[in-house]
């Protein structure tokens, strides 16, 4: 298609002047009835990426229909000039493309609450230590988990989390993980004499770390006492007792 700035000569014959004036009046009528400009006017605007702008002016050059975006704060506006059939199929695709970000904006929203409630970790099975997942991710697995949902699939990321067994495996390479679901609101006391949780090989504070216990402590006897309770087999002796 031609661009708008284009020149573009037609030449009308009729047997009559009159004719040709007429068939000149009705035409220019048309093409001034026709041509449409319009602004949009949306905030999400300012969030379009170098990639959605691209393509929003790839597709309006298709439609023959002019843009000019401007993603200043203050201004956040789209102008298109070009015939309204042409016009409106543009801005059906402005629209989708804020409504897109709005959605994403939303979720990031979302997901910063969520987090702050609930955080699903993976024990690492190279090394055992801890993973958070990030934000968005913790959104999406909660969200399945809240809907019972059986499996979770991270199509993005290979890998699928499996609720009943709360099992992670990686498509790619077959591992599988543990997974845990910490509740955030439940505030746990620990005991005075508990030492203070390790950390990991990042600097953060551990969630999960096995403790052996003293066999002179009273947690040990317990233990031992619950462990002989349930043993329908004999054994030479117990090696350790470790707790989370």
């Amino acid at each position: 298609m031609l661009p708008l700035v284009s020149e573009v000569r037609l030449h009308i014959y009729g047997e009559e002047e009159l004719m040709v004036n007429t068939a000149e009046k009705k035409l220019k009528a048309t093409i001034f009835t026709t041509f449409y400009t319009e602004e949009i006017d949306y905030p999400s605007i300012t969030a379009f990426s170098d990639k959605t702008l691209h393509e929003l002016e790839s597709f309006a050059s298709d439609h023959n229909v002019d843009i000019e975006i401007d993603r200043d704060p203050s201004l956040h506006s789209v102008n298109l000039s070009g015939f309204l059939q042409d016009v409106m199929l543009v801005k059906d695709k402005i629209c989708d493309a804020t409504s897109l970000i709005t959605r994403e904006q939303s979720n990031k929203a979302a997901a910063a609450l969520v987090s702050k409630t609930v955080c699903w970790i993976r024990i690492n099975p190279d090394n055992e230590e801890e993973e958070e997942y990030g934000k968005l991710l913790n959104y999406e697995i909660e969200q399945a988990f809240q809907n019972e949902k059986k499996i979770y699939y991270a199509a993005d990321y290979d890998f699928f989390i499996n609720f009943w067994k709360m099992e992670e495996k990686d498509e790619a390479t077959d591992k599988t993980a543990v997974v845990k679901r910490l509740d955030l609101t439940k505030a746990q006391e620990q005991p005075d004499n508990w030492d203070p949780m390790p950390f990991d090989s990042q600097g953060k504070e551990k969630r999960f770390y096995l403790v052996p216990l003293p066999a002179i402590s009273p947690e040990y006897e317990t233990a031992k006492a619950a462990f002989n309770k349930t043993m329908t087999r004999s054994y030479s002796q117990i090696l350790s007792i470790q707790r989370l």
